[in-house]
């Protein structure tokens, strides 16, 4: 089993950075692991969204499906129930407000499934190093918007 996370502070008020940095269809503007993302399901983000990712990850393509888990506005998004080799795996978004702008942490928990989990210590620091790149972009892009 792996775990992992990453936190960052954006300047920004903690509505502003959930309402974007929440919903997955975002990621690819963002994350350079996702390439495409749409909602799959009739019902607007919240508890039970599905999505479809295409990511680039440890030099694979993975083709994904996930559901929203858990869904709180302005606190948490919790994705699970994935397809594929991540299908063991949580993934969590936690928002949190601080006197200048929010604390964004990102989680992931799970097995991989990938290379038969032999590999995990190494896919674990690849998902840090995509997390904190991640963040990173996030932040800038956020920060900009004004």
């Amino acid at each position: 089993m792996m775990r992992f996370q990453e936190r960052a502070v954006i300047g920004k008020p903690v509505e502003e950075v959930f309402a974007f940095a929440a919903d997955p269809e975002n990621d690819p503007q963002w994350s350079s692991a996702v390439s495409k993302a749409r909602r799959t399901s009739e019902n607007s983000l919240g508890l039970g969204s599905r999505y479809e990712q295409v990511l680039r990850f440890v030099g694979r393509r993975l083709e994904i499906t996930f559901e929203v888990t858990g869904y709180d506005p302005n606190r948490t998004l919790e994705i699970g129930r994935f397809s594929g080799p991540l299908r063991t795996a949580v993934g969590r978004r936690t928002f949190q407000s601080v006197p200048v702008g929010t604390r964004v942490t990102f989680i992931a928990e799970g097995k991989s499934g990938l290379f038969l989990n032999l590999l995990e210590p190494l896919i674990a620091a690849a998902g840090r190093r995509e997390f904190r790149r991640g963040l990173a972009n996030l932040k800038q892009i956020l920060e900009a918007e004004r």
